[in-house]
């Protein structure tokens, strides 16, 4: 199932408020540059790249995890079973976040780079909405297994980015600040660099098999794994 396809029957069953999309749309990015919205392309698939190494979790979020214990135990179900109600579900909580919280850099909002932390008053970076993304969704009752933080470079503007992913039967999910829609992996203007594991360590993928610039095609990716 493509993913324009699941959104067709979504629509159908759970009509969507205006106002939320607008506000979404309207919700600052991660850079400076606001990005465009994805065109819906492929079919879906599970992210599953050649691992070029098991590392530790980035520093900040190290920091992150111990003064917020639990919130990184990611334990429960490590795939979802996509339906209707769950599409609906991961879009509510991805356009609600992105139209309440606005970007702000760590530099401008706690005068040091790198914080990894939930939203302060209403502000935070693409790391901070992530994680506020996947408190939210947990509280919903979605497991933290199945729900998966991603270091991500944009093919063509070169800038680095953090995003929460859902694990699906579908495939490889996005919660993004920079759109309101939901979008498989494999269908975004990025390449992925780390990913967190449910053992707490992450997956750093081999990166000579990316290519970047002006002209990259947005689907192009690299060939995934054998596993």
């Amino acid at each position: 199932m493509t993913v324009t396809e699941a959104v067709t029957r979504i629509k159908r069953s759970f009509p969507v408020r205006g106002g939320l999309l607008a506000a979404a749309l309207l919700a600052d990015p991660c850079v400076s540059a606001a990005a465009d919205e994805p065109v819906e392309r492929g079919i879906c698939k599970s992210l599953d790249l050649a691992v070029e190494s098991i590392d530790r979790a980035p520093t900040a979020y190290r920091v992150f995890c111990r003064a917020n214990l639990g919130e990184c135990e990611l334990g429960g179900a490590p795939r979802l079973n996509w339906t209707p109600v769950l599409q609906h579900v991961l879009e509510r909580i991805n356009n609600q976040v992105n139209a309440e919280i606005r970007f702000i850099t760590d530099i401008e909002n706690l005068g040091r780079e790198e914080v990894w932390s939930y939203p302060d008053g209403g502000w935070g970076d693409c790391e901070d909405i992530a994680l506020e993304k996947r408190r939210r969704l947990v509280e919903s009752g979605l497991p933290r297994g199945a729900l998966t933080l991603a270091i991500i470079h944009h093919r063509s503007r070169y800038f680095s980015h953090t995003v929460l992913l859902a694990e699906t039967s579908l495939g490889t999910l996005v919660l993004d600040n920079l759109t309101s829609k939901v979008n498989c992996w494999n269908d975004i203007d990025f390449n992925f660099e780390t990913r967190e594991r449910p053992d707490s360590r992450w997956d750093r993928y081999d990166q000579r098999e990316w290519i970047y610039g002006p002209s990259i095609p947005a689907a192009q990716t690299p060939k995934q794994s054998a596993n």
